[in-house]
C-alpha cells in the first residue's frame, strides 16, 4: 500500500477548511502516487534532496493535487507505456495541476535546482 504524503488534517489546514472531508485517505494516497510519478525520472547531484523541506513540498504538492481535482474532473484513468511519454506529453502535469508542479520545482525536487540569482549569470 502506498503511503500518503499528507493526512486529511494536512489537507484541511492547507485549504483553510474547518474540518477534513470524510473519506479523503484514498484520494490522498492516489495523489501521492502521482506526485511520486513526477519524481521518478528526476536526477540530482549529491547530496540528494531530503529532510523537512522535501517532506513539506511533497505534502503541499499532494494537497494541491487533491484541490486541483476538485476543480477538474479528477485524476482520470490514463495509461502510458513509459514515464518519458508522460513527461513529454504533459499529461502528468495535467493530472497533478500547475500548483503542485510549482511547489516541487521550487523545492528542487523535479531534478533541476530552483533558479537563484539568474541575473548574475548574464553579467
Amino acid at each position: 500500500m502506498i503511503a500518503a504524503h499528507a493526512t486529511p488534517e494536512d489537507y484541511a489546514r492547507s485549504r483553510a477548511l474547518p474540518a477534513p472531508p470524510e473519506g479523503l485517505e484514498p484520494t490522498l494516497r492516489q495523489a501521492s502516487a502521482l506526485v511520486d510519478g513526477l519524481l521518478m525520472t528526476a536526477t540530482y547531484t549529491p547530496p540528494r534532496p531530503g529532510g523537512p523541506i522535501a517532506r513539506r513540498a511533497l505534502r503541499e504538492a499532494t494537497c494541491a493535487t487533491v484541490a486541483w481535482w476538485t476543480h477538474t474532473a479528477g485524476p482520470g484513468p490514463r495509461r502510458y507505456d513509459t514515464m518519458a511519454q508522460v513527461r513529454s506529453s504533459g499529461a502528468q502535469v495535467a493530472r497533478v495541476g500547475p500548483e503542485a508542479v510549482r511547489i516541487l520545482t521550487a523545492a528542487g525536487l523535479l531534478g533541476d535546482p530552483p533558479v537563484r540569482n539568474w541575473g548574475a549569470a548574464w553579467r
